[in-house]
């Protein structure tokens, strides 16, 4: 059997294990955290954040929104769910063409607004509720 060194320790092939999934990691890359190894998959399934959308892992690149992390592919538009860059308020988010009145359709783009639980108002439309 092949023998295995890292880190000044030696270990026979079998023995050089994953510390979650005990499967022996061999000539796979790992990840050394303190005194355990990971398999990569395991590493990033224990460590890595998950998107705040689909709650799947980020192991690299994405958006972080509030100090939360999204895949970019999973931070749409609250409105018409395509990507770019957005208007934001509370935990929705809208491209500045979608970013009208729920009524009315007019532009709320550099104009007051109010949020009426998943609407959003123009100041005409919400004084004449």
């Amino acid at each position: 059997t092949r023998k295995l060194e890292y880190g000044g320790s030696t270990w026979h092939e079998g023995c050089f294990i994953c510390s979650s999934c005990e499967q022996p990691i061999g000539s796979k890359s790992f990840i050394p955290d303190k005194d355990e190894h990971y398999c990569v998959p395991c590493y990033e399934d224990k460590f890595a954040p998950r998107c705040t959308r689909c709650k799947k892992t980020l192991a690299k690149g994405g958006v972080t929104y509030r100090d939360e992390p999204w895949h970019k592919e999973c931070f749409v538009c609250t409105s018409c769910f395509g990507g770019g860059k957005y208007i934001s308020f509370e935990e929705r988010q809208w491209h500045q063409t979608c970013f009208t009145c729920t009524e009315c359709s007019v532009s709320l783009v550099g104009a007051g607004f109010f949020p009426d639980g998943e609407r959003i108002l123009c100041r005409e439309c919400n004084s004449s509720l």
